[in-house]
């Protein structure tokens, strides 16, 4: 026996190392699939140009009337100013957070994703459609770009605010990502984007790891909000829909006796034949005076019953609070019917039947709300889905695009590989289950330092061929001296 479950535990384990190796796959496959969209995008469409009407509106430019002189300088106070920008926007999304403004939260989101699923997109695609075609009217180019907008941006609107299969969401999640980079790769002017990709990672380090860090601080926010909201913001490898037991959250914080007693309870609901069974509503009156027993004996007999409506409140509370915090994915009326029940069965003492029942619908309507509605702290703790965020995506495509215009492609490449050995170094060695790791620092480094690295051996070999031309003519020379 002590064999079959050691290899039962050797193969689990493999299981799960082999789940894990598919995943970061999968997504460093994402990863690649986004540069390279970005890439098609940023040379294909635009000719790795930037747009001089973005960077002389929102940056400083030495082409520009807003410039200090220098390029330079101009970048590293782009740079600052994007980084300050960010900031501001992570402390007032946690503002929005701590003071329970999930309605504003949620409305931003929304609101951002649906911007580029239908703007952002149609720009794209007019741009496209005047690149390849240059005598098209534009008449024509716009009537285009509306219709592609329309149904790329109807699509995603399943993939991101309904339950679309996994695969979905992670196609709109590269193409959206990368019609960002490129926006981005335009607005930024010649030395800018550097200066932001470092001082990004300086912000990454202070946001993630630090103790007042914001996004460190939003994640502690993240058990009131559903695990919806993470498909505006993260990358799922692998979902599991997998949550913790309805006994076992209402079993959290009470007594070993009574939390069998509700645990037992709980698998009676599952049990749609035994809800309204002679057997289960004496099973709620026993539950009911074992917590009358344990009481102090000296306690009269109205005390004993205002505890216990006071637990079972207290417990329906939790309930509640639990169902309130995946209001994206909860109707208003499934709240109203939860708040009906509650008051129905606090204010209910005319007979046990009655009380029995109600306490059935109510204990229900818990099982049900837990047992559908993971929390986003849920989703983030669960160590069997590997997630990276979009921002992830989009600054890894924003350097790769950068390295692309410097004209280099051996630049290019080597940017890209400092980027996939950098994520890949950042899932395996330095992730760990118990906090969030910041996933763009090692990757922004790699691939900066491999850019130039690569960069200057290609001058060095751009420059050998010719050095071999003026030697060959001098021999050539001193050859016909001879002669």
């Amino acid at each position: 026996m002590e064999v079959f479950i050691r290899k039962l535990t050797n193969l689990q384990l493999e299981l799960a190392e082999f789940c894990f190796d598919t995943q970061l796959i999968w997504t460093v496959t994402s990863v690649m699939l986004n540069m390279s969209l970005t890439l098609l995008l940023w040379s294909g469409v635009y000719e790795m140009r930037t747009d001089s009407t973005l960077h002389s509106t929102f940056f400083f430019d030495s082409h520009a009337n807003y410039t200090t002189g220098n390029e330079f300088l101009d970048g590293a106070l782009n740079g600052l100013g994007t980084m300050a920008l960010l900031g501001a926007v992570s402390f007032v999304m946690l503002g929005l957070a701590l003071y329970d403004c999930r309605r504003i939260v949620q409305l931003w989101l929304h609101t951002s994703c649906i911007l580029i699923l239908f703007v952002i997109s149609g720009i794209a695609a007019h741009d496209a459609t005047v690149r390849f075609n240059p005598e098209i009217t534009n008449k024509a180019a716009v009537t285009i770009s509306i219709a592609f907008s329309l149904v790329y941006g109807f699509g995603g609107l399943y993939a991101f605010f309904f339950e679309a299969p996994l695969l979905c969401h992670q196609f709109y999640v590269i193409v959206n990502c990368s019609f960002i980079s490129v926006f981005y790769l335009r607005a930024f002017p010649s030395h800018t984007a550097w200066f932001v990709l470092w001082s990004v990672v300086i912000w990454d380090f202070f946001a993630v790891l630090a103790p007042l860090g914001p996004l460190r601080k939003i994640q502690e926010k993240a058990g009131d909000y559903s695990n919806n909201v993470l498909r505006f913001l993260m990358f799922t490898a692998n979902e599991t829909k997998k949550s913790r037991k309805s006994g076992d959250r209402l079993a959290a914080g009470m007594e070993p006796t009574q939390a069998e007693s509700v645990k037992d309870l709980i698998n009676k609901f599952n049990d749609k034949g035994a809800q309204h069974s002679e057997e289960f509503v004496s099973k709620i009156r026993k539950r009911r005076e074992s917590m009358g027993h344990t009481s102090s004996s000296s306690e009269s007999s109205e005390e004993k019953e205002m505890k216990e409506e006071d637990l079972e409140i207290k417990t329906l509370r939790t309930a509640e609070e639990f169902s309130s915090s995946s209001a994206s994915s909860s109707s208003a009326n499934s709240e109203s019917d939860t708040s009906t029940s509650t008051s129905t069965y606090t204010s209910s003492s005319s007979s046990s039947e009655s009380e029995s029942s109600e306490s059935v619908t109510s204990l229900e309507e818990c099982s049900e709300e837990w047992d559908y509605h993971n929390t986003a702290a849920d989703a983030l703790n669960d160590a069997d889905s590997m997630r990276l965020g979009m921002g992830d995506f989009v600054f890894y495509s924003v350097l790769i695009g950068k390295s692309a215009a410097a004209g280099s492609l051996m630049a290019t490449f080597g940017a890209g590989f400092g980027i996939i050995y950098g994520l890949i170094l950042t899932l395996t060695v330095f992730s760990n289950s118990e906090r969030t790791t910041p996933a763009l620092p090692l990757s922004i480094i790699g691939g900066t330092v491999f850019h130039f690295l690569y960069y200057h051996l290609d001058d060095c070999f751009k420059v050998t061929p010719a050095l071999v031309e003026i030697i060959g003519s001098s021999l050539n020379t001193s050859h016909h001296m001879e002669l």
